[in-house]
């Protein structure tokens, strides 16, 4: 759950459903009026649980006792504790800040007065609800991302030159900076920088490859006053974050155009672009085409997640390519940073970003990347790591046009949210076995301590994972490792496919994608869910598990993160409309969970249930009755 913004204390009820009408250890008699009875007074496997939020330090023991005190009362069966934050306002006399000994005895008391109250209780898997962080989190075990820089030589030289600096700022992709200063996670991303280079190799080009720069375009925009040459630069280096606001000419439209020399064939584009203000993600974007300036023909550019998105078309040809946007309908706002518009002669991966992971993962569309002959070889991916020193190339390089990558990997810097401020750290690296361990570890002692070891049966029962929100990862110090494990081939020459290059063709670099984005999830669901069973067992502590809700993709498939679950739990949130006051949402996410439960056998399973924002708040006037 997200964006609760004026909830100081919030409950949400968690409701178990079973499979089949009733728990099959519950249920002895298939007598009508038992199962009456049953229903009326369902046993406690069967009552629903609270989600009790202790907001930013906003706790007392007066509180405490009141609260659980209504939960027994009202037939409630337990409940899952979050320490978060928001911009919750004090409202107590002393702030109670997360883990200090002042909490922990709070959170002593609690589990004292649950366990004589017979309440189940559960723990989120962080401070916040999202999803597995804290600042005990070192940089060395948060969350990576692969990132490169590159440049194009001709070869048949020796060649002496420095490469560029890996990108070391945290953000979701390249040299993307976290998006709000005042985003907790800026804390950490702004100041903290973090490199580590990975191999350095060469690509002998296929003749066809010829750079942008190479054809000498000129180049426009409306709006424009910026220098034309600063401008190609911006719209043609590597980098994503040197974004210019394209605003509208005279006519309200928005543009970006190149003029060549002459006509040019173009097979695929490069687009980073960042919407502005409240521009609709579903404004249209065109790539248009004319031999004359004034006819142009166009093709439609689907929106795509990741910020660097990567189209591929049948074969185009123009003097003119202009790049437009335009409001999905009147009265939408159109405004965009544009930091990247690149056209190439050669086929790219269509949707690049999308199947190298390194966004949002949104592939209901099918976009095959269409057969092309003109790809660059794997035989011609030339390592050249040990030829760099401190940054510096010294290479012969053998005759042709050559692309030179840096692989290295940031952060994401991502970290658990909303969580208060003195709880807030980075995420730990949920593809990495021993980082997570570590983590839960450290996680689990903090609580062992605030109650006296009462973990597993008496004390903290479950370990909760919310709902994941913790963005995309794409890298972990043993990947090349674990991807010859997995796919029995070598990571490190299919390097230049996760920027959209074609090795050996179309066919072949869709199925190392593919293979890509499978050993990502593996990594996923074994070592951000499957080990939680591992370090929950010696304390008996079994789990709680959610996943996608609805919109919140990522590299993993919903059913291997519940599979080794004891309860997995969907959810569903509601939406006030007067058409349909009732309206819930989220049903795949429940089916999934139900799925789950029957193929791997657990007994239960959970719905985080009647969810709503603070926008929506009047959907808290119904209920279930």
């Amino acid at each position: 759950m997200k964006d609760l913004k004026s909830i100081v204390l919030t409950v949400l009820v968690s409701t178990v459903l079973l499979n089949g009408a009733m728990a099959q250890n519950d249920v002895q008699s298939p007598d009508s009026q038992k199962l009456y009875e049953n229903f009326a007074n369902p046993p406690k496997s069967a009552r629903p649980r609270v989600w009790w939020h202790w907001m930013n330090g906003n706790i007392s023991k007066q509180g405490i006792k009141k609260d659980l005190e209504w939960m027994h009362r009202s037939g409630i069966a337990g409940f899952h504790n979050f320490d978060a934050g928001l911009d919750t306002p004090q409202i107590v006399e002393k702030r109670i800040i997360y883990m200090t000994p002042e909490w922990k005895d709070a959170f002593n008391y609690t589990i004292d007065l649950a366990d004589s109250l017979d309440l189940e209780v559960t723990i989120a898997s962080s401070p916040g609800w999202s999803v597995t962080g804290g600042p005990w989190v070192s940089a060395e075990d948060a969350m990576k991302k692969i990132v490169w820089r590159q440049l194009e030589v001709q070869g048949g030289q020796h060649l002496h030159l420095t490469l560029p600096q890996g990108f070391d700022v945290a953000g979701k992709f390249q040299d993307c900076r976290i998006a709000s200063p005042s985003d907790a996670n800026a804390k950490y991303s702004l100041n903290n920088k973090f490199y580590r280079d990975l191999v350095v190799l060469g690509v002998k080009l296929c003749p066809e490859d010829i750079d942008l720069l190479a054809l000498k375009p000129n180049i426009s925009y409306s709006g424009s006053t910026e220098s034309m040459q600063s401008l190609l630069e911006i719209m043609t280096n590597d980098k994503v974050n040197d974004a210019i606001e394209i605003t509208p000419d005279s006519k309200g439209n928005n543009w970006i155009m190149y003029e060549f020399p002459e006509a040019v064939t173009v097979k695929s584009a490069v687009v980073s672009d960042f919407t502005l203000g409240k521009t609709s993600k579903g404004s249209i974007r065109r790539l248009e085409y004319s031999l004359d300036g004034q006819n142009f023909s166009f093709v439609n550019l689907v929106y795509q997640s990741p910020d660097q998105k990567t189209y591929t078309f049948d074969p185009i040809k123009g003097k003119y390519f202009r790049l437009s946007y335009e409001a999905e309908r009147k009265g939408l706002e159109c405004r965009f940073a544009v930091s990247q518009f690149m056209l190439s002669p050669v086929t790219r991966v269509e949707m690049a970003g999308d199947k190298a992971a390194h966004g949002y993962f949104r592939m209901y569309w099918k976009h095959d990347t269409p057969h092309a002959s003109e790809a660059a070889k794997l035989s011609d991916v030339v390592d050249l790591t040990q030829y760099v020193h401190d940054g510096v190339l010294d290479w012969s390089a053998p005759e042709g046009r050559w692309r030179i990558f840096r692989f290295g990997y940031g952060l994401t810097g991502k970290c658990n949210h909303p969580a208060s401020p003195e709880a807030t750290g980075y995420e730990v690296d949920k593809l990495n076995h021993d980082a997570a361990v570590r983590y839960y570890q450290n996680y689990l002692k903090t609580y062992y301590d605030a109650t006296g070891g009462r973990l597993g049966p008496g004390g903290i029962e479950y370990l909760l994972t919310d709902s994941y929100e913790a963005g995309i990862q794409t890298w972990t110090v043993n990947m090349f490792e674990e991807f010859q494990t997995r796919r029995g081939y070598d990571l490190k020459p299919w390097l230049p496919a996760l920027t959209g290059m074609l090795l050996n063709g179309s066919e072949e670099t869709e199925r190392f994608l593919f293979d890509w984005r499978e050993t990502l999830s593996d990594l996923f669901v074994e070592n951000l869910y499957d080990v939680q069973n591992e370090v929950l067992a010696p304390y008996g502590m079994k789990r709680y598990t959610e996943g996608h809700e609805a919109w919140r993709a990522f590299t993993a498939e919903g059913m291997k993160m519940k599979r080794s679950t004891d309860i997995p739990q969907s959810a569903f949130w509601m939406y006030s409309d007067a058409d349909a006051p009732f309206a819930s949402s989220h049903e795949a996410d429940i089916r999934e969970s139900a799925s789950v439960a029957h193929i791997y056998g657990q007994n239960l399973v959970a719905a985080e249930s009647f969810t709503v924002n603070g926008q929506r708040s009047s959907a808290w006037i119904y209920s279930p009755t």
